[in-house]
């Protein structure tokens, strides 16, 4: 008969394994942290600061932002920094309309300016720091064959009409960057608020 040797098995829930689950989260914390502080110590680089931190979609908008900076030669890469953007963060309103402003000149060959608008008037229509510029690009995309875009040109005017009267100056300013359509539109919203669009045109 043969003898049965016992065998000891250790607990896994042993005194020394506990006291790893705190190091390894403290470890993973200050990975983070450094990782988190390289990106922002990289503001003077906004495009690498993006890449290392690529979850971030504020850093993607800086980026974007910066490539469509006055004096920028780089303007064909805003487009790309944008688009980055909103795959990180799809509800963003400010990033939709920076990829709609970045890809504006060639909305005459496709609708990607024109979608992108849309984006951002739906998921941010109320977003009063976002108005103004949102407002102006409407009105410069042509929507002659886009009631929908129409309608937003027209529904954005009337709410700064009627619930934000110090941003009035924009609807001139959009005025006088508009097409002939959308000028009939700017100018009939206007009339049904009981402004008159001259006056507001004059503001500016």
């Amino acid at each position: 008969m043969s003898e049965t040797i016992p065998v000891s098995v250790a607990p896994t829930d042993s005194p020394r394994s506990r006291r790893g689950i705190p190091l390894a989260i403290g470890g993973l914390t200050l990975l983070l942290s450094l990782w988190w502080s390289c990106a922002d110590a990289l503001s003077g680089r906004p495009r690498l600061a993006a890449e290392i931190g690529a979850v971030r979609t504020n850093l993607w908008k800086l980026a974007g932002a910066s490539a469509l900076s006055p004096g920028n030669t780089a303007t064909d890469d805003a487009a790309p920094l944008y688009e980055r953007a909103v795959e990180t963060s799809p509800m963003d309103s400010e990033a939709w309309l920076g990829l709609a402003t970045a890809t504006e000149r060639f909305s005459w060959i496709n609708q990607r300016s024109s979608r992108a608008l849309k984006m951002s008037y739906y998921t941010g229509a109320h977003l009063r720091s976002l108005m103004a510029d949102r407002l102006l690009l409407m009105a410069r995309i042509d929507s002659t064959n886009d009631p929908e875009l129409r309608d937003m040109l027209a529904s954005q005017t009337a709410l700064i009409l009627s619930r934000l009267p110090d941003l009035r100056p924009a609807i001139g300013r959009a005025y006088l960057a508009a097409g002939e359509a959308n000028r009939r539109i700017i100018a009939q919203t206007t009339k049904a608020a009981g402004t008159d669009i001259q006056t507001l045109i004059r503001g500016n």
